[in-house]
């Protein structure tokens, strides 16, 4: 808040009022560098807010609402087009605009999670004498946490197992990995990249989308492996089983529990397979995309990098061009965030 002090309490109050004059002088000067300090002080503050910015301070705003200033205009024209260019940002910044430009882009009913709880009305109460650019910066949402695993949806090929690359069956993009087994023996896919985890510390869901379009007998897995920091296997857990084929795509999520984890695991992939059930032969063909692992509460959404990007750009047709998308990573965590551009 602004600094409001009246420093005349040195020079008016007894004793500084009676004091000698050299005291006296000395208090005066005192008094006219903390007033000078107070006014500078002030003018930094100031410089926060749209209402009392001026020259290059009102330039960061234009900067920040994407609106320059026109040659040879004065501050408070300026001042006037920036408010205009504030309160359309303010009317179509809103949970509702954002939910309605991902849904159209991605076909889907998006849940957004409000990053900065701390926001007491997302994105703010409309005042230009309460609001400062320090708070639009921090305005954002979490929209997908980031997918540790690498080449999800088979687009870059196979996980180099039995797998194949496959265009008959996809869930997103142009391909899914599919596994086959004829009953004559178990089939595995490859191994997905190896991640390192601490499962003492986070909390990690696995999910992936399954297409099972014949099913003659065995069962079809989706399966974690567990390493230890020397990358010995401890052990296996098939997080979801199939015993019948699917209709159509089905996603299949699962939230590991503190006891799936074998004693010092320290590393996990992911794989699926068509396994013995009991002595009885696997036979059938499965397709599997979009294979993810976060860290952290899981999203609700399972967006690519392709749609996140394309929500970035079409987002500017309702006037939010000054918005991206963000990849946010903190000590291991990742999201995708809807951010302000700093």
């Amino acid at each position: 808040m602004r600094y409001n002090f009246n420093f005349k309490v040195l020079t008016n109050r007894f004793p500084f009022k009676w004091a000698g004059e050299n005291l006296n002088n000395l208090m005066k000067a005192i008094k006219d560098s903390l007033d000078d300090f107070t006014s500078k002080l002030n003018d930094v503050y100031d410089a926060r807010f749209i209402t009392y910015a001026v020259g290059d301070t009102l330039d960061n705003w234009g900067n920040i609402l994407g609106l320059t200033r026109n040659t040879g205009e004065s501050d408070s024209t300026y001042r006037a087009r920036l408010l205009v260019a504030f309160r359309d940002i303010q009317e179509t910044l809103t949970i509702a605009v954002l939910k309605n430009a991902i849904e159209a882009t991605t076909n889907s009913e998006p849940t957004c999670r409000e990053h900065y709880a701390d926001i007491p009305s997302f994105p703010f109460l409309w005042d230009p004498k309460l609001f400062s650019y320090a708070h639009l910066l921090r305005a954002s949402f979490i929209l997908g946490n980031l997918n540790h695993i690498t080449n999800p949806g088979f687009e870059d090929g196979t996980w180099a197992g039995s797998e194949t690359q496959s265009t008959e069956q996809k869930y997103k993009g142009d391909y899914s990995g599919k596994l086959v087994s004829d009953g004559s023996a178990e089939v595995f896919s490859g191994y997905s990249n190896r991640i390192d985890i601490n499962p003492s510390l986070y909390e990690y869901t696995v999910s992936a989308w399954t297409n099972i379009t014949t099913f003659t007998q065995g069962k079809f897995v989706l399966r974690a492996n567990f390493y230890d920091t020397g990358d010995s296997l401890l052990g296996s857990m098939d997080w979801k089983e199939f015993t019948a084929a699917t209709t159509g795509w089905e996603k299949a999520e699962y939230t590991f529990l503190p006891g799936d984890f074998p004693v010092n695991t320290a590393k996990i992939d992911f794989q699926f397979a068509w396994i013995l059930d009991g002595a009885i032969l696997p036979s059938g063909t499965a397709y599997v995309d979009n294979y993810k692992f976060e860290i952290g509460s899981p999203a609700t959404e399972d967006w690519t990098q392709t749609e996140l990007d394309t929500i970035a750009s079409d987002l500017q047709d309702v006037k939010l061009a000054i918005l991206t998308i963000y990849l946010v990573e903190d000590s291991g965590l990742g999201y995708y965030v809807l951010k302000k551009t700093a």
